[in-house]
């Protein structure tokens, strides 16, 4: 059994993958954007945050969106949408964001919660920057955004 979750993590991702959007993410065309910026350091990230969206799929119509919660030593755990998880985050002064390789239970979901689990890890490995504003955080991969969550008790 063990086995097989890996491959149907990978189909399940893959299957994710052919809805979301390539391009940055917006919330309507045209709609004005909440200005961003480089955080400079973790003191701005600290608190728990909710998935809005990955890779331009909005996470409104998910059973449960992943949640990030930051601490100001660096701590960084949550929910993934199955599984829990916790890691170790850095900001660089200019926003660069580096996460350490981290630890997840390994609990299995429903297709479409593994998918958004996938996602969800995927965004978070291959981020490389950081941007916060408003009560948002967009994660970025060479300045293109590949997940954006709300702060927790911040307006929609």
């Amino acid at each position: 059994m063990k086995q097989l979750l890996p491959i149907a993590v990978v189909l399940a991702s893959l299957s994710f993958a052919s809805g979301c959007a390539t391009a940055p993410e917006a919330e309507a065309p045209g709609a004005a954007q909440p200005a961003m910026s480089a955080p400079g350091s973790m003191r701005p990230l600290v608190g728990k945050w909710t998935v809005v969206s990955i890779g331009g799929r909005d996470m409104s119509t998910v059973e449960r969106a992943p949640e990030l919660e930051f601490t100001m030593m660096g701590g960084a755990v949550g929910f993934t949408g199955v599984n829990r998880y916790s890691t170790r985050a850095t900001v660089g002064v200019d926003g660069a964001l580096t996460i350490a390789p981290g630890v997840t239970t390994m609990m299995a979901g429903t297709p479409e919660a593994m998918a958004v689990e996938a996602a969800f890890l995927n965004a978070m490995n291959t981020a490389n920057g950081v941007l916060v504003g408003e009560g948002l955080l967009a994660f970025t991969r060479d300045g293109k955004t590949v997940m954006v969550l709300r702060r927790e008790g911040s307006r929609e």
